[in-house]
């Protein structure tokens, strides 16, 4: 197929790479341009997980990590849900993991914003210019 990459010439591995973006800050860098899920890859080429990237915020790429809009999941849950991640990344969820948003957030200057919405209809949000997620080798009480 014309365009497709050589494997003899080891263009595959630099198609992998290229196409393994971190967060959507990257995938929008791959010239994805709309809201949407995709795959992105916080820890490498082998750690796939499915995100809503939301690209319509004032230039700001965001990769989604907690989506809450109809109830239709319930986030009252255990801890071992949180760690691993819950929900379907097209509705409501909690991205892959804990573990994933360290990675995401780690090495990094990351920030994190927060919308809101009661039943009524108003909105508000909060934003914080500088946010990670520690590793879970840490006991919290």
């Amino acid at each position: 197929m014309a365009g497709s990459p050589d494997r003899e010439k080891g263009e595959w591995a630099l198609c992998f790479w290229c196409c393994s973006p971190q967060d959507c800050s990257e995938v929008y860098g791959n010239s994805f341009t709309h809201s949407g899920v995709f795959t992105i890859y916080p820890a490498g080429p082998t750690s796939a997980v499915y995100a809503y990237c939301h690209m319509d915020t004032d230039g700001v790429k965001w990769t989604v990590f907690q989506r809450q809009m109809d109830g239709s999941v319930n986030f009252y849950r255990a801890w071992d849900h949180y760690k691993n991640g819950f929900g379907h990344a097209a509705g409501e969820n909690w991205v892959a993991g804990l573990e994933t948003l360290d990675h995401l957030s780690r090495g990094k200057k990351t920030e994190l914003w927060v919308d809101m919405q009661d039943f009524e209809g108003q909105k508000v949000f909060a934003f914080y210019r500088s946010f990670y997620i520690d590793s879970g080798d840490m006991s919290v009480i």
